[in-house]
């Protein structure tokens, strides 16, 4: 006679389940980077550390990954990030971008 176990699917089981197939599906659709498919619209607020000599002061006094912040306005259809640096200014986005370490941004 053979014998056929059962298995109970427990509350503590179906949790663990449903984590790691939540982790696996948030691992695999999440882009790799930010920046990678990130359409600008007007009035967001996009950070990034800089390489400025501040840059790490800023990121201790603020206690933040980020050191450098500004706004997207869009002038003549193009992009532009509104910020603060040397002076206030407007910078096309992909400069504003590459000036980042590692050209990322949030």
């Amino acid at each position: 006679m053979t014998t056929i176990k059962k298995y109970r699917l427990t509350h503590r089981t179906a949790l663990l389940i449903s984590s790691i197939f939540i982790a696996m599906l948030t691992l695999f659709t999440i882009p790799k980077s930010h920046s990678d498919n990130y359409a600008p619209q007007q009035g967001d607020i996009i950070f990034q550390t800089s390489r400025s000599s501040q840059s790490q002061a800023i990121q201790q006094a603020t206690d933040s990954v980020y050191s450098h912040m500004g706004i997207i306005l869009i002038k003549n259809n193009k992009p532009y990030v509104f910020e603060a640096s040397n002076k206030v200014k407007y910078t096309e986005i992909k400069n504003w971008i590459d000036r980042g370490v590692d050209g990322n941004m949030s």
